[in-house]
């Protein structure tokens, strides 16, 4: 069945032409045989039946002209449905053009929003690379600074490790060196020979460091030496371990009865001085007042902590 009103409308029409047809042919047969005319017609049952022409005509002129009335109503519908959707489509047509007309307004404004804030980035970043190349430009300047001030630092630092050697050189060249130092040979101890070095070798006592720092009680009970002779080495080994004292002014001082460092410490230097004199006579080691004091601050600056 179709599904358009056009659809129906051509239905209706053949049939109003069909009808129309047969009003036709029985207006002929009206004609031709009178009203007292038949006319046979086949039943939708298959049997045939005579009609008189005249209500054959009556009828097909009456089905014709409902049939007509159908159609015309039908196109009549078309034509209202077709003016609506005309209508609608028109204002359907009409709002899109003004919907297009408002969008285009849009988008043309937001383009030159757009434009504009396009512009507005351009210089924004413009503006930017021209301060990060100013900031590089300060950067590179500091850098430079910096290596400059580095290189400076590097120069001083190499100059003060010169100064440094060169003082220590002179201070080795001008500070004199000790007739004995911890690490020397107890053999080279004025007073010990070969028999005192072999019993304090058989105690473990090789070095002067190893004889000073050990008690001599300690010492006598290892070996066949008295106290009393191991203090005297001990107190001989310290005092020529004080700078400018060597052998000879050693025993000075021991005649001045100045056995140990400990002693020399605490002594003052003009009655140490004046001791000195009485017991060299005249000697040519004797020390003089400026050597005694240099003696005595060193005893007190290294040898404090022997009793």
């Amino acid at each position: 069945m179709p599904e358009s009103v056009s659809g129906w409308i051509w239905i209706f029409g053949a049939i109003v032409f069909l009808l129309c047809s047969n009003a036709v042919y029985a207006l002929v047969e009206l004609a031709i045989g009178g009203p007292q005319a038949t006319i046979n017609i086949l039943s939708l049952i298959g049997e045939t039946y005579d009609v008189s022409v005249t209500t054959y005509v009556v009828t097909s002129m009456l089905a014709a002209a409902t049939f007509f009335g159908v159609l015309c109503s039908l196109f009549i519908r078309k034509l209202t449905v077709e003016t609506a959707a005309a209508k609608i489509s028109d204002a359907i047509e009409s709002k899109l053009q003004h919907n297009q007309g408002q969008l285009e307004k849009v988008v043309t404004k937001r383009f030159a929003n757009l434009s504009m804030n396009d512009f507005k980035i351009t210089e924004h970043l413009k503006h930017i690379k021209i301060q990060l190349e100013e900031n590089q430009g300060r950067i590179e300047k500091t850098d430079n600074a910096r290596n400059k001030y580095n290189r400076t630092i590097e120069k001083q630092i190499i100059t003060l490790k010169e100064m440094k050697r060169k003082i220590e050189k002179i201070e080795s060249q001008l500070t004199p060196k000790p007739h004995l130092t911890s690490r020397s040979n107890i053999q080279e101890i004025s007073g010990v020979g070969d028999k005192i070095a072999d019993e304090l070798k058989t105690a473990g006592i090789t070095t002067v460091e190893k004889l000073i720092i050990e008690e001599p009680a300690v010492i006598a009970q290892r070996t066949k030496l008295s106290d009393s002779k191991i203090e005297k080495i001990q107190g001989t080994a310290q005092l020529l371990m004080i700078p400018r004292i060597n052998e000879n002014k050693a025993k000075l001082l021991q005649k001045a009865g100045i056995t140990s460092a400990n002693k020399l410490a605490s002594q003052n230097p003009i009655p140490l001085f004046k001791k000195i004199a009485n017991v060299a006579k005249n000697s040519d080691d004797t020390p003089t007042l400026e050597e005694i004091t240099s003696y005595i601050k060193s005893a007190r600056s290294n040898f404090t902590a022997f009793n």
